[in-house]
Protein backbone atom coordinates (compact mmCIF):
# COMPACT_ATOMS: atom_id res chain seq x y z
CA UNK A 1 0.00 0.00 0.00
CA UNK A 2 2.90 2.36 0.73
CA UNK A 3 4.32 1.86 -2.78
CA UNK A 4 0.86 2.35 -4.30
CA UNK A 5 0.32 5.58 -2.35
CA UNK A 6 3.70 6.88 -3.51
CA UNK A 7 2.91 5.99 -7.11
CA UNK A 8 -0.47 7.73 -6.94
CA UNK A 9 1.13 10.83 -5.42
CA UNK A 10 3.74 10.96 -8.21
CA UNK A 11 1.02 10.50 -10.86
CA UNK A 12 -1.14 13.26 -9.36
CA UNK A 13 1.83 15.63 -9.17
CA UNK A 14 2.77 14.87 -12.78
CA UNK A 15 -0.80 15.43 -13.98
CA UNK A 16 -1.10 18.74 -12.18
CA UNK A 17 2.32 19.87 -13.35
CA UNK A 18 1.61 19.14 -17.03
CA UNK A 19 0.08 22.56 -17.63
CA UNK A 20 0.63 22.40 -21.37
CA UNK A 21 -2.15 19.82 -21.60
CA UNK A 22 -4.70 22.17 -19.99
CA UNK A 23 -6.31 25.44 -20.97
CA UNK A 24 -7.45 28.21 -18.68
CA UNK A 25 -11.13 28.28 -19.42
CA UNK A 26 -12.05 31.53 -17.68
CA UNK A 27 -9.97 34.68 -17.34
CA UNK A 28 -11.03 35.38 -13.77
CA UNK A 29 -9.82 35.03 -10.21
CA UNK A 30 -12.64 32.65 -9.31
CA UNK A 31 -14.88 30.87 -11.80
CA UNK A 32 -16.91 27.66 -12.00
CA UNK A 33 -18.16 26.08 -15.22
CA UNK A 34 -21.81 25.26 -14.62
CA UNK A 35 -22.78 23.86 -18.00
CA UNK A 36 -21.41 22.59 -21.31
CA UNK A 37 -23.01 21.95 -24.69
CA UNK A 38 -22.16 21.21 -28.32
CA UNK A 39 -23.52 21.91 -31.78
CA UNK A 40 -23.96 19.69 -34.83
CA UNK A 41 -20.41 20.27 -36.11
CA UNK A 42 -18.61 19.34 -32.89
CA UNK A 43 -17.96 22.78 -31.43
CA UNK A 44 -18.09 22.90 -27.63
CA UNK A 45 -19.57 25.61 -25.45
CA UNK A 46 -19.19 26.39 -21.75
CA UNK A 47 -21.04 28.75 -19.43
CA UNK A 48 -19.10 29.85 -16.36
CA UNK A 49 -20.15 31.76 -13.28
CA UNK A 50 -17.43 34.28 -12.43
CA UNK A 51 -17.14 35.21 -8.76
CA UNK A 52 -14.45 37.87 -9.18
CA UNK A 53 -12.04 39.28 -11.69
CA UNK A 54 -9.98 41.84 -9.83
CA UNK A 55 -8.07 42.94 -12.92
CA UNK A 56 -11.24 43.97 -14.73
CA UNK A 57 -13.63 44.44 -11.77
CA UNK A 58 -16.07 42.03 -13.38
CA UNK A 59 -18.74 39.79 -11.86
CA UNK A 60 -21.12 37.63 -13.84
CA UNK A 61 -21.10 34.97 -16.53
CA UNK A 62 -18.74 34.08 -19.34
CA UNK A 63 -19.76 32.01 -22.38
CA UNK A 64 -16.99 30.44 -24.46
CA UNK A 65 -17.07 28.59 -27.79
CA UNK A 66 -14.29 26.11 -28.59
CA UNK A 67 -13.68 24.58 -31.99
CA UNK A 68 -13.30 20.80 -32.39
CA UNK A 69 -9.53 21.32 -31.96
CA UNK A 70 -10.02 23.05 -28.60
CA UNK A 71 -9.09 26.54 -29.77
CA UNK A 72 -11.26 29.42 -28.56
CA UNK A 73 -13.56 30.69 -31.34
CA UNK A 74 -15.25 33.43 -29.31
CA UNK A 75 -16.08 34.38 -25.74
CA UNK A 76 -18.52 36.84 -24.24
CA UNK A 77 -18.95 38.19 -20.73
CA UNK A 78 -22.30 39.26 -19.32
CA UNK A 79 -23.06 40.79 -15.95
CA UNK A 80 -22.76 43.70 -13.61
CA UNK A 81 -19.33 45.37 -13.14
CA UNK A 82 -20.23 46.67 -9.66
CA UNK A 83 -21.29 43.48 -7.91
CA UNK A 84 -22.42 39.88 -8.26
CA UNK A 85 -25.36 40.00 -10.61
CA UNK A 86 -25.64 37.33 -13.29
CA UNK A 87 -25.17 33.67 -12.37
CA UNK A 88 -25.62 31.15 -15.18
CA UNK A 89 -27.04 27.82 -13.99
CA UNK A 90 -27.61 25.96 -17.28
CA UNK A 91 -27.25 26.31 -21.03
CA UNK A 92 -28.60 24.77 -24.23
CA UNK A 93 -27.04 24.91 -27.69
CA UNK A 94 -28.86 24.56 -31.01
CA UNK A 95 -27.45 22.53 -33.89
CA UNK A 96 -26.45 25.73 -35.68
CA UNK A 97 -24.63 27.14 -32.66
CA UNK A 98 -27.09 29.50 -31.01
CA UNK A 99 -26.68 29.51 -27.23
CA UNK A 100 -29.39 29.94 -24.59
CA UNK A 101 -28.46 30.41 -20.91
CA UNK A 102 -30.73 30.55 -17.87
CA UNK A 103 -29.68 32.71 -14.96
CA UNK A 104 -30.26 34.17 -11.55
CA UNK A 105 -30.24 37.95 -11.55
CA UNK A 106 -29.60 39.99 -8.42
CA UNK A 107 -29.63 43.66 -9.27
CA UNK A 108 -27.90 43.29 -12.62
CA UNK A 109 -28.60 45.18 -15.83
CA UNK A 110 -30.31 44.54 -18.24
CA UNK A 111 -32.31 42.38 -15.85
CA UNK A 112 -34.70 43.20 -13.05
CA UNK A 113 -33.49 42.49 -9.51
CA UNK A 114 -34.16 39.06 -8.05
CA UNK A 115 -35.75 37.58 -11.15
CA UNK A 116 -35.11 34.61 -13.39
CA UNK A 117 -33.55 35.45 -16.72
CA UNK A 118 -32.85 33.91 -20.11
CA UNK A 119 -30.05 35.09 -22.41
CA UNK A 120 -29.66 34.15 -26.07
CA UNK A 121 -26.46 34.48 -28.10
CA UNK A 122 -26.30 34.11 -31.86
CA UNK A 123 -23.91 31.74 -33.61
CA UNK A 124 -21.22 34.45 -33.66
CA UNK A 125 -21.34 34.92 -29.89
CA UNK A 126 -23.19 38.24 -30.04
CA UNK A 127 -26.01 39.03 -27.62
CA UNK A 128 -29.29 38.41 -29.44
CA UNK A 129 -31.54 39.27 -26.51
CA UNK A 130 -31.86 39.06 -22.73
CA UNK A 131 -35.14 38.66 -20.87
CA UNK A 132 -35.99 38.70 -17.18
CA UNK A 133 -39.27 37.42 -15.90
CA UNK A 134 -40.86 37.06 -12.49
CA UNK A 135 -43.40 34.23 -12.72
CA UNK A 136 -46.94 35.26 -11.79
CA UNK A 137 -47.85 35.08 -8.13
CA UNK A 138 -48.50 37.15 -5.01
CA UNK A 139 -45.73 37.87 -2.51
CA UNK A 140 -42.86 36.39 -4.51
CA UNK A 141 -39.45 37.36 -3.14
CA UNK A 142 -37.32 36.05 -5.97
CA UNK A 143 -37.22 33.62 -8.87
CA UNK A 144 -34.19 31.52 -9.71
CA UNK A 145 -33.71 30.02 -13.18
CA UNK A 146 -32.25 26.53 -12.85
CA UNK A 147 -32.54 24.52 -16.10
CA UNK A 148 -33.20 25.12 -19.79
CA UNK A 149 -33.63 23.10 -22.99
CA UNK A 150 -34.69 23.75 -26.58
CA UNK A 151 -37.97 22.45 -27.96
CA UNK A 152 -38.09 20.90 -31.41
CA UNK A 153 -39.81 23.98 -32.85
CA UNK A 154 -37.13 26.33 -31.48
CA UNK A 155 -39.02 27.47 -28.38
CA UNK A 156 -37.17 27.62 -25.07
CA UNK A 157 -38.32 25.52 -22.09
CA UNK A 158 -37.11 26.88 -18.77
CA UNK A 159 -37.52 25.75 -15.18
CA UNK A 160 -36.67 27.15 -11.79
CA UNK A 161 -37.78 27.92 -8.26
CA UNK A 162 -39.58 30.92 -6.84
CA UNK A 163 -39.47 31.84 -3.16
CA UNK A 164 -42.10 33.71 -1.12
CA UNK A 165 -41.66 36.63 1.29
CA UNK A 166 -43.37 35.18 4.35
CA UNK A 167 -40.20 33.78 5.97
CA UNK A 168 -41.63 30.28 6.31
CA UNK A 169 -39.30 28.65 3.82
CA UNK A 170 -42.02 28.41 1.18
CA UNK A 171 -41.06 27.90 -2.41
CA UNK A 172 -42.45 26.28 -5.54
CA UNK A 173 -41.22 25.22 -8.95
CA UNK A 174 -42.08 27.09 -12.10
CA UNK A 175 -41.92 26.00 -15.72
CA UNK A 176 -41.95 28.57 -18.52
CA UNK A 177 -42.08 28.47 -22.30
CA UNK A 178 -40.50 31.28 -24.32
CA UNK A 179 -40.49 31.82 -28.05
CA UNK A 180 -37.21 31.81 -30.00
CA UNK A 181 -37.37 35.62 -29.94
CA UNK A 182 -37.69 35.73 -26.13
CA UNK A 183 -41.42 36.32 -25.61
CA UNK A 184 -42.77 34.56 -22.52
CA UNK A 185 -45.60 32.37 -23.81
CA UNK A 186 -46.70 30.94 -20.45
CA UNK A 187 -45.56 30.04 -16.95
CA UNK A 188 -46.91 27.25 -14.75
CA UNK A 189 -46.37 26.28 -11.11
CA UNK A 190 -45.54 22.80 -9.82
CA UNK A 191 -45.62 21.76 -6.17
CA UNK A 192 -47.36 23.07 -3.08
CA UNK A 193 -45.62 26.09 -1.45
CA UNK A 194 -46.22 24.95 2.13
CA UNK A 195 -44.18 26.22 5.09
CA UNK A 196 -40.86 24.33 5.35
CA UNK A 197 -41.71 22.44 2.16
CA UNK A 198 -38.63 22.62 -0.06
CA UNK A 199 -39.12 22.02 -3.78
CA UNK A 200 -36.21 21.50 -6.15
CA UNK A 201 -36.16 21.09 -9.92
CA UNK A 202 -33.61 18.73 -11.40
CA UNK A 203 -34.19 19.12 -15.13
CA UNK A 204 -36.58 19.68 -18.01
CA UNK A 205 -36.96 18.04 -21.42
CA UNK A 206 -39.27 17.41 -24.34
CA UNK A 207 -40.38 14.02 -25.68
CA UNK A 208 -40.89 13.08 -29.33
CA UNK A 209 -44.57 14.08 -29.21
CA UNK A 210 -43.83 17.56 -27.83
CA UNK A 211 -44.85 16.90 -24.23
CA UNK A 212 -42.70 18.39 -21.49
CA UNK A 213 -41.07 16.26 -18.80
CA UNK A 214 -39.95 17.82 -15.53
CA UNK A 215 -38.24 16.07 -12.62
CA UNK A 216 -37.06 17.10 -9.19
CA UNK A 217 -37.39 16.60 -5.45
CA UNK A 218 -39.73 17.71 -2.69
CA UNK A 219 -38.57 17.67 0.94
CA UNK A 220 -41.19 17.92 3.68
CA UNK A 221 -39.81 15.96 6.62
CA UNK A 222 -38.61 13.33 4.16
CA UNK A 223 -37.37 13.90 0.62
CA UNK A 224 -39.08 12.30 -2.37
CA UNK A 225 -38.17 12.44 -6.05
CA UNK A 226 -40.83 12.99 -8.69
CA UNK A 227 -41.40 13.12 -12.45
CA UNK A 228 -44.24 15.05 -14.06
CA UNK A 229 -45.47 15.21 -17.65
CA UNK A 230 -47.00 18.41 -19.04
CA UNK A 231 -48.60 19.18 -22.37
CA UNK A 232 -46.90 21.57 -24.79
CA UNK A 233 -49.05 24.32 -23.27
CA UNK A 234 -48.06 23.42 -19.72
CA UNK A 235 -51.16 21.51 -18.61
CA UNK A 236 -50.54 18.48 -16.32
CA UNK A 237 -50.96 15.11 -18.06
CA UNK A 238 -49.77 12.95 -15.17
Amino acid sequence: MKHLSTLLAIFLYSALSAQETFQRLVLSDHGIIHSMGHDATGNRYTATMIFADSANAFYGTQAVKYGPDGNVVWHLRLGNPTGTGLNCNDMAVSDDGEVVMINDQIGSSPFTSNSAGVTKLDANGELAWARSFQPDGTGIQRASGQCVTLAANGDILAGGVRTFYDGGGRNEIFVARLSASGSVLWTKSIGIPAVNNVNRIGGIGEDAAGAILVFGQTAFGTADSWLQKLSSTGEPLW
